[in-house]
C-alpha cells in the first residue's frame, strides 16, 4: 500500500507545525506569527496528501488537535507559560484552526473522489 501510515502523517503535521512555532516564536500578543500559519497549513496539507488512502479521514480531523498540542506544549516548554496563558494562545489560534481544518477537509474530499476505494478481491 503506497503512502505513509496514519501515525506518520500525524507526526509529520506535528513536526512541521512545531518548526513553525519555533521560527515564529511563542509571543502571540501581535497575533499568530506568519511562520506558524505557513508551517501549520503546509504540514496539514502534506499530511493529507501523503497518507495512505484508508487513513485520509484521520488527517482531515487532526488540524485542531495538532495545533492545540503544539501551542500548549510549546508554550510550556519554550516560553514557560502557565497552562492558563498557554490556553489563551490556543484560543488566539482559532482562525488558523478553521483555515487548516477547511484545507484538510477540502484536500481529503478531493483525494477521496480522485482515488476511490477498490473492492477487495476474493482469493
Amino acid at each position: 500500500m503506497p503512502g505513509v501510515p496514519w501515525y506518520g502523517a500525524v507526526l509529520l503535521a506535528l513536526l512541521v507545525t512545531a518548526i513553525g512555532l519555533m521560527i515564529g516564536g511563542n509571543d502571540f500578543s501581535d497575533g499568530v506569527p506568519a511562520a506558524l500559519w505557513v508551517c501549520f497549513l503546509a504540514g496539514c496539507g502534506l499530511a493529507v496528501l501523503v497518507v495512505r488512502r484508508h487513513a485520509v479521514f484521520t488527517t482531515m480531523v487532526q488540524p485542531p488537535l495538532v495545533l492545540a498540542v503544539v501551542v500548549l506544549v510549546g508554550g510550556r516548554m519554550f516560553a514557560g507559560l502557565d497552562s492558563v496563558f498557554a490556553g489563551v494562545n490556543v484560543v488566539k489560534t482559532f482562525p488558523l484552526m478553521c483555515v487548516g481544518t477547511g484545507l484538510a477537509i477540502l484536500l481529503g474530499l478531493l483525494r477521496m473522489v480522485a482515488e476511490p476505494t477498490r473492492p477487495r478481491r476474493s482469493a
